[in-house]
């Protein structure tokens, strides 16, 4: 999606977690210091959505997590973090909230549910942004903190 406009400055993510938004109740996302407005979700991927948060949801409370799921939750991005917050579908983080926190705190799963005018590179770069804990090699989605590298990543 376009820009909603362009900045002379590049808003920082501490401006866009106080922005009070634009009035009309849309949602948004910064994006290299731009506002990104966010269609609203089919209802497709609503669905999906929801049946995923309910199965996320209902398994962590089965296997007595101390994990919680949340949905839309704002992401501090790990690369260009000053001028990127992005909000997938769904977080899971184990971390405990406060009231002042904006965004979820040490997400350990995210998940975003591609449309159909999503593309690789387009999943490539949300990806990346989100979480690349290898950003000088070779990105792989299997990999998780804490575990080798699949043999084919490495």
């Amino acid at each position: 999606m376009e820009p909603l406009r362009k900045q002379s400055d590049p808003m920082t993510a501490d401006e866009f977690h106080s922005w009070p938004g634009d009035g009309r109740g849309g949602k948004y996302q910064l994006v290299d210091g731009e506002l990104r407005a966010m269609p609203p979700a089919s209802a497709v991927h609503g669905a999906i959505q929801a049946n995923l948060a309910r199965m996320v949801g209902s398994h962590l409370a089965a296997v007595g997590s101390t994990c919680r799921e949340y949905s839309e939750p704002a992401i501090e991005v790990r690369i260009n973090a000053a001028i990127n917050t992005r909000i997938p579908d769904l977080g899971v983080s184990s971390a405990r909230l406060t009231p002042q926190d904006f965004a979820l705190p040490d997400p350990i799963l995210l998940i975003e549910i591609l449309s159909p005018g999503n593309n690789a590179g387009h999943l490539d770069q949300r990806l990346r942004l989100l979480h690349d804990p290898d950003p000088e090699g070779d990105f792989d989605p299997r990999w998780q903190p804490g575990r080798s590298r699949p043999a084919a990543a490495r």
